[in-house]
């Protein structure tokens, strides 16, 4: 009988070791496989979030003088070289504004000046103009591949497309 009582407690015991390390090695081994997925949808988001605020955005937009025109970019205020201070925190984006008719293109970096990371990545893409040879931890893919705009021009208006690639 004594036997058989130790027996049960052993075996309670293993199975208690059982299911500790499962939880232990098991569930975090797959917590880490889902973690780079959802940090690169979030990352996937802001890139959206911050292309959808540059196309409406007063200094870059085409105006009538009562209304901005969201996603009409206005060729005079990008061949300014306009100031925007937009910036996720701790990362660096790049956006580019390409008009597909002639081919003129106007580009402009948004970077976390307090980030030294942020400010590392840019100057190694400011010399190297390529993302993956700067080893970021990770980067935005979807409006890598552009979105629809036009370009107002004074006589005329263009198609372009916009380009946002946010890193961290």
């Amino acid at each position: 009988m004594k036997a058989q009582a130790y027996i049960e407690q052993l075996f309670s015991i293993m199975m208690a070791g059982v299911v500790v390390l499962t939880f232990s090695l098991i569930i975090p081994s797959q917590a880490t496989k889902i973690m780079p997925e959802v940090e690169q949808e979030e990352l996937e988001g802001r890139a959206i979030n911050l292309a959808n605020i540059i196309m409406s955005h007063p200094s870059l937009v085409y105006s009538d003088g009562v209304t901005y025109y969201r996603g009409d970019f206005d060729a005079n205020k990008l061949d300014s070289n306009p100031s925007i201070d937009l910036f996720y925190p701790g990362s660096f984006s790049k956006v580019t504004i390409k008009d597909s008719v002639t081919g003129k293109e106007w580009s402009f970096k948004l970077i976390d000046k307090k980030s030294d990371s942020a400010t590392a990545f840019s100057n190694c893409f400011e010399r190297t103009q390529d993302i993956s040879q700067c080893n970021p931890n990770m980067f935005s893919t979807i409006m890598s591949k552009g979105f629809p705009i036009n370009i107002m021009y004074s006589d005329k208006a263009d198609r372009g497309i916009i380009t946002v690639v946010v890193v961290e």
